[in-house]
């Protein structure tokens, strides 16, 4: 049976957590919660369900509106770009763009059988072209760069070899990285690494920090139930603290935003976090 998935808030100076909202059990009609999550420019935010795409107002959690579609197949992350989120139908193997307002579906690139299947991650670099991950059958994988006019795609070589189910490809600081899950590290193009034991999964700037989640319910490493994982990682490419943030298994970490003032209004003053 599909886990539909919690939204949580993680305070990282206190290491405190708290779950603000399960999601409803209806979502497990879609699949339950792909792990995909953006922000909107009103403040709302997009999530993203296996099979749907769900718009949620975050001063009350208030689910606003749900896009269906046959082009939506195994949905991992959404980015906002141009006023519009873009999703990764790892299904059908396709990037797909909604309109603003939730009404329309429209692949804007498939991947072609030279990068197989698993298309996972979509990023926008400041100067407008998008990193977009992906893996094959046998795992070996890695981060397309594309023109962010002509989307025409060309492979970035990251440390020499080919990724290991590498998830969340991004630029951070000017250097390409990306989480390889498979093996439990966050590596850069340079071939630096950062063993965090676990299948990492969501990454995003935070501050100054780059924050991982950091999973065990998941080959190849199942068996150790423990929480998931909040890892930090500061400028100098170093692991400066990593804590459980209160889940169990099989909830994992898969998706991360930073919270901003008036996100959270409907926690009370003395609701922990």
């Amino acid at each position: 049976m599909s886990i539909p998935g919690a939204l949580t808030i993680v305070d990282l100076e206190s290491r405190g957590s708290i779950v603000a909202r399960f999601m409803p059990r209806s979502w497990s009609v879609d699949g339950g919660m792909g792990g995909g999550i953006t922000r909107c420019e009103d403040g709302d935010i997009w999530l993203t369900l296996r099979r749907s795409l769900v718009r949620v107002r975050l001063t009350d959690l208030t689910v606003t509106s749900q896009v269906r579609s046959h082009l939506l197949d195994d949905l991992h992350q959404v980015k906002l770009r141009n006023g519009s989120p873009w999703v990764i139908s790892t299904g059908r193997n396709l990037v797909a763009v909604v309109t603003a307002d939730g009404g329309g579906v429209r692949p804007v690139f498939t991947l072609a059988d030279d990068y197989n299947h698993h298309v996972n991650g979509i990023w926008e670099d400041d100067d407008g072209t998008l990193l977009v991950t992906c893996h094959g059958q046998g795992l070996r994988g890695g981060i397309l760069r594309f023109d962010g006019d002509t989307l025409q795609p060309f492979w970035i070589e990251h440390a020499g070899y080919r990724l290991r189910s590498p998830h969340d490809g991004m630029i951070w600081n000017g250097e390409a990285l990306c989480a390889e899950s498979w093996t439990g590290r966050l590596l850069w193009r340079d071939g630096h690494a950062i063993d965090l034991g676990g299948w990492c999964r969501g990454v995003a700037p935070i501050g100054d920090h780059l924050v991982v989640g950091v999973n065990r319910f998941h080959e190849p490493f199942r068996g150790t139930v423990r929480s998931p994982e909040i890892a930090v990682i500061d400028t100098d490419r170093r692991l400066v603290d990593r804590f459980p943030i209160g889940l169990r298994p099989p909830l994992q970490t898969f998706g991360i935003i930073e919270a901003i003032p008036g996100d959270l209004g409907w926690l009370g003053p003395s609701d922990p976090c």
